[in-house]
């Protein structure tokens, strides 16, 4: 019952943080379903110097792989959208998504449907993609999971945390303080139900900036160390957490 509340209050909390984010510098609002393709672009703008998208996709990705993996993101960012789970800053660009505590509510009706849809769909694109970026990609997930076990003792959607994901800003809107801040609005939210936030950074040279927001390092796993077919030094991937600060706590929660 406590992990239903948790979500249902993360879930209805707009109002709530509305003051809260206009007091800060910039304003962080919902992703909208309009914005997706706007994300997508800043994801991909981002994106394209990151370690493990790199590994995973290879340095010279092909232009088939690069349509059906942006078909896939916008897919699997419209679920997120749908399940108001998105934010962004300046209309998608730059933008976060998250997880509540806990095991989310099964979907009925409609939206399962809808859900189940969107599965089979991406799971299609999925298994169209070359044998080698399967490879990688599956074995990112297996040692992500290990890892997961190691540091929390369980998966995705198993913790009494707040998962933080999908952190991007467009390259033309870098140095304005917009991860920060969406960083924060998604800490204050876990302060608010007294749960910690936990991430996995795909990139080493991001660490400074999620220590600065309070995230330390409880993991580490690294891919591409037993792969014949990668040539470059393996790639280092840190799961990190931060801590609720109590003083944040809602104390009606």
């Amino acid at each position: 019952m406590r992990t239903v509340l948790q979500q249902d209050r993360f879930l209805r909390s707009d109002e709530e943080w509305k003051t809260l984010s206009r007091t800060a510098a910039v304003v962080v609002k919902r992703l909208k379903y309009v914005e997706i393709p706007r994300a997508v672009d800043t994801a991909e703008a981002a994106d394209g110097g990151d370690p493990v998208h790199r590994y995973v996709y290879g340095e010279s990705e092909s232009a088939w792989s690069r349509r059906q993996r942006v078909l896939n993101m916008h897919m699997s960012l419209f679920e997120t959208v749908r399940k108001r789970l998105a934010f962004t800053i300046d209309r998608g660009d730059a933008m976060v998504s998250c997880l509540p505590p806990g095991k989310q509510p099964p979907e009925k009706g409609a939206a399962y449907i809808l859900s189940a849809i969107m599965k089979f769909a991406e799971r299609s694109l999925s298994a169209l993609a070359p044998k080698e970026n399967k490879k990688r990609y599956n074995e990112f997930v297996g040692k992500y999971r290990a890892a997961m076990k190691e540091a929390f003792g369980g998966n995705d959607g198993e913790l009494q945390m707040v998962n933080l994901s999908a952190l991007c800003t467009h390259p033309s809107k870098q140095r304005r303080g917009y991860g920060t801040a969406l960083v924060k609005f998604i800490t204050d939210k876990a302060d608010a139900l007294a749960c910690p936030t936990y991430l996995c950074s795909s990139n080493i040279d991001n660490t400074t900036f999620y220590e600065q927001c309070g995230f330390i390092t409880v993991a580490k796993f690294t891919l591409g160390d037993t792969n014949p077919a990668w040539h470059a030094p393996p790639v280092l991937v840190l799961m990190m957490m931060r801590p609720y600060v109590p003083e944040h706590t809602d104390e009606k929660n």
